[in-house]
């Protein structure tokens, strides 16, 4: 089964250093099959089955000594997340967050950042920001402490490329 990972935190500012050639390396001596990257921040596809976030989060931190969060999906999964996105599209602006588990979101505040708009369909977010993701409110920080779970976000055009890896 073709799987995304999505690793939160990757070669961002110059913290938790992966290289991509690296990451694949390790996904194949866990028993990934064909691991394919996409850019330099933590997004990886290959074939597996069974649970691999935690097979994955362990092997990093092993090899690495990098604690962070793994999000998996199928590649049928982040499909169907981009087909039921509610928003308008803008491949800069909307994001998906994906989170570890279903949550209910009826409690966040949908006022907490003006012209920023965000909807909870079970264990996606979609925000679409209204200038610009550094300068709003709606962090994944944010959402986790709310929700008490596991989130990463990607850019409708990520997403999108994830699903050809």
């Amino acid at each position: 089964m073709r799987t995304i990972a999505l690793l939160r935190g990757i070669n961002v500012g110059g913290h938790n250093k992966l290289p991509m050639a690296e990451l694949r390396a390790l996904c194949a001596e866990l028993g990934f099959g064909d691991a394919k990257t996409y850019i330099q921040s933590g997004n990886v596809a290959f074939d597996a089955e069974g649970e691999v976030a935690e097979r994955l989060r362990a092997g990093i931190e092993a090899r690495f000594g990098l604690r962070v969060p793994v999000v998996v999906r199928t590649r049928e999964q982040v499909a169907a997340a981009m087909a039921a996105n509610p928003l308008p599209v803008d491949d800069k602006m909307l994001h998906l967050i994906f989170l570890d588990r279903v949550v209910d979101g009826s409690a966040l505040d949908p006022n907490r950042s003006p012209g920023d708009v965000f909807e909870v369909h079970g264990d996606v977010i979609y925000v679409r920001y209204g200038v610009a993701s550094h300068m709003s409110k709606l962090t994944i920080g944010w959402f986790e402490k709310q929700l008490g779970c596991t989130a990463t976000a990607r850019n409708w055009r990520t997403v999108g490329k994830l699903l050809t890896l």
